[in-house]
């Protein structure tokens, strides 16, 4: 079989530049270098499906730069951080790499080089469905969750995904190249009548190399998020999520759930999903960190099959909240992860410790879990959220946690 390597040799740029240099070749199994890969390193951490992304090609050399600022990679000192260089080319598969050690050299020394193998190209048949069975032509349909580096699952990059991205013909085939079907945890498929759904591909068991996604019935979501101060408005965010409990069937056919991502408001603060799939409704929603206020979401939400469903979402003030997390000795932890979230755990926001080991944030009065993982190159904490409940009352500006003393786990991480 064919393949097709990336070798990566990265090193740290000069502090001047306060960015870390990713260099590469990009070379088929005789060591001809290829021109025109696209590689991609996804900025965020975790890894996003709308976080923004480095992403270059490489030159008539088969060699390519990318670099990453300093400043993103403060705070990403987790080991699992998936730091994860991907690369495809035309007429090739795809493949990955996790450069997390080279990004975080302290020592400033060029590292061995990284290796990537894309195999030749793989083709499978997607049957695009509408809910009652009718095959649907003009469907995009492109790959969401995938593996990634060291054979975790992870979202696929913006530039990976729509290279990969393919549309259903008048037959309602959609040939889906450059990937197997058993390395997709999940696709999206977008249509003008029954919006963007996702589809677990994972619940099938055989995945064969033909199968039906069908989307799921749809309604109407239309809402406003409430504030007192429209500058607030702008940097609001929303992302909602339906789920039925029917996801497969024995022919293979896979049931699609709603999904809208990064919605933004107007300047009133209204939004409007003109087709969101049916199902129980998880919504999460953010704004900037230099406000003082913070989404209030509804729970408990159903969207039924043609309905218009409106909704209110509140800015309300927040408390500020801060703590410290320490080992069993009650030494401090520097760079631990910290999530803070309340009622809806998708709202969570995500800080590190100092080198006190104290971290802040704020939150929404109520009742408050924090989690915490912690891990450097030898050993890693994680602190089970349930363990940790507060209820932060509507009369503190400020509060003070406890600090919170993590678990060491024995097994280094490799």
């Amino acid at each position: 079989m064919r393949t097709l390597t990336l070798i990566a040799v990265l090193a740290v740029a000069t502090s001047a530049q306060e960015v870390r240099v990713v260099r590469g070749i990009v070379v088929d199994a005789n060591n001809a270098p290829v021109e025109g890969a696209i590689v991609v390193l996804d900025r965020a951490y975790p890894a996003r499906p709308d976080s923004s992304v480095l992403q270059t090609k490489t030159d008539d050399h088969g060699k390519f730069v990318l670099r990453v600022p300093v400043a993103e990679l403060v705070g990403h000192t987790a080991k699992i951080q998936p730091a994860t260089v991907w690369a495809t080319h035309r007429g090739h598969g795809i493949g990955t790499t996790n450069v997390w050690k080279q990004l975080h050299a302290a020592d400033g020394k060029e590292k061995e080089p990284a290796k990537i193998t894309l195999t030749k190209k793989h083709r499978f048949k997607i049957i695009v469905e509408s809910p009652d069975g009718h095959r649907l032509q003009h469907v995009r349909v492109r790959p969401y969750v995938s593996l990634g580096s060291q054979n975790a699952y992870d979202y696929m990059p913006q530039g990976i995904a729509d290279e990969l991205a393919v549309t259903s013909t008048r037959s309602g085939l959609a040939l889906m190249a450059r990937i197997r079907p058993q390395n997709l945890r999940s696709v999206l498929a977008a249509s003008d009548q029954f919006g963007i759904q996702r589809f677990q591909l994972d619940q099938i068991a055989d995945k064969r190399e033909l199968f039906s996604l069908r989307f799921r019935d749809v309604g109407t979501i239309e809402g406003q998020v409430v504030s007192d101060n429209p500058e607030w408005l702008k940097s609001m965010r929303l992302w909602i999520e339906s789920n039925a409990a029917k996801r497969i069937e024995r022919d293979q056919i896979c049931f699609g759930q709603g999904i809208a991502r990064d919605i933004k408001v107007d300047k009133d603060g209204k939004f409007r999903i003109p087709a969101m799939a049916v199902g129980s409704l998880s919504i999460s929603a953010s704004c900037a960190d230099n406000v003082p206020v913070y989404p209030r979401v509804p729970l408990d939400l159903k969207l039924e099959a043609g309905q218009v469903l409106r909704l209110r979402i509140p800015l309300e003030r927040t408390t500020s909240v801060s703590g410290r997390i320490v080992n069993a000795e009650g030494s401090p932890i520097r760079d631990a992860i910290v999530s803070i979230y309340g009622t809806n755990r998708e709202q969570s926001r995500r800080v590190t410790t100092d080198k006190e080991g104290r971290y802040t944030s704020s939150v929404l009065p109520g009742k408050v879990r924090v989690q915490v993982i912690a891990i450097d190159w030898e050993h890693s904490w994680h602190q089970d959220p349930r363990l940790m409940q507060v209820e932060v009352s509507r009369q503190n500006s400020v509060f003070e946690f406890e600090d919170i003393t993590v678990r060491q786990i024995d097994t280094p991480l490799k």
